[in-house]
């Protein structure tokens, strides 16, 4: 069914008797622009040359208020099918998402909304299992685990069962090599900081990635971490100063000391090695 196809119902509302006359037509392959003119002004319509060649308008001819309206109905969907066109051109776009879209434009109505979809549809160019086997070979290739990957579809409005469909086909071990990679990755971007603090912000980007609670532990341990002892202590001796610097000011003595201790045992240094660099500090700055 095409919009030019309106019933009598849909165009009942017009009352107004007004006569509009084509002064201009201007076809061509996909779309067709009709010019029509009352004693006060001219309306350019675009909409689908289809539907040009099945409303018959021809140069000079009288139109009533009902034709008017049936083109600004039939302008209203190629205006919204061109948006779609064009959303499409740059990226996959869900059906909700195109959905979404066509919502709010002016005179483009529910049925224009539907035969845009189906149109779009049959021609392939909406397709959201397609879309779903895209992402999740896309996101293979950017070390994306699966978690985040369904997550991202699910927000774009995928069907549940789909989506399940097509991640339950993902090879857990080949994962986890992916995950592998991807950690090697991340650890060259962690800097001055402790083992511990090291291996927690691993954790924590590769569950950000998406990547399984359960298989992370054995990304990490794959990578066979080893504490470097004196990368470790130079950094423990820099957040050190940084530490009394930023508290020596606000605090002294036992208040002093506990900051700075909370401060470097967040970030993952062992009690015993910050006790001795505390003990460094002068006693009369340990005097409250």
């Amino acid at each position: 069914m095409t919009l030019s196809q309106l019933n009598d119902k849909d165009i009942s509302s017009a009352q107004d008797e007004a006569e509009y006359r084509v002064v201009r037509l201007k076809v061509d392959d996909d779309y067709t622009r009709i010019y029509v003119a009352d004693n006060e002004m001219e309306t350019a319509f675009v909409i689908m040359t289809s539907d040009y060649f099945d409303l018959k308008i021809y140069q000079d001819q009288i139109i009533d208020q009902k034709m008017y309206y049936q083109l600004t109905r039939l302008h209203g969907f190629a205006y919204g099918y061109r948006r779609a066109i064009r959303a499409l051109r740059y990226k996959d776009h869900s059906v909700k998402e195109i959905s979404d879209l066509l919502y709010g434009i002016q005179n483009l109505d529910s049925l224009g909304r539907k035969r845009i979809m189906e149109q779009l549809t049959e021609s392939g160019l909406l397709n959201d299992e397609q879309l779903v086997q895209n992402e999740i070979e896309n996101d293979r290739m950017k070390l994306v685990g699966h978690h985040k990957t369904a997550g991202n579809l699910s927000r774009r409005g995928i069907d549940q069962e789909l989506i399940d469909k097509y991640i339950s086909e993902i090879d857990p071990e080949e994962e986890c090599q992916r995950g592998i990679e991807k950690a090697a990755g991340i650890v060259k971007t962690i800097r001055n900081r402790s083992y511990r603090e090291t291996v927690n912000v691993l954790k924590s980007r590769l569950r950000s990635a998406g990547y399984p609670g359960a298989m992370i532990p054995e990304i990490v341990a794959a990578l066979q971490l080893e504490p470097d002892e004196d990368r470790e202590q130079d950094n423990l001796n820099r957040q050190f100063e940084k530490a009394r610097r930023r508290y020596q000011n606000r605090y002294s003595g036992s208040k002093l000391k506990n900051r700075i201790y909370q401060s470097l045992y967040s970030k993952g240094y062992r009690s015993e090695d910050i006790r001795i660099l505390l003990e460094t500090i002068r006693e009369e700055d340990n005097e409250d």
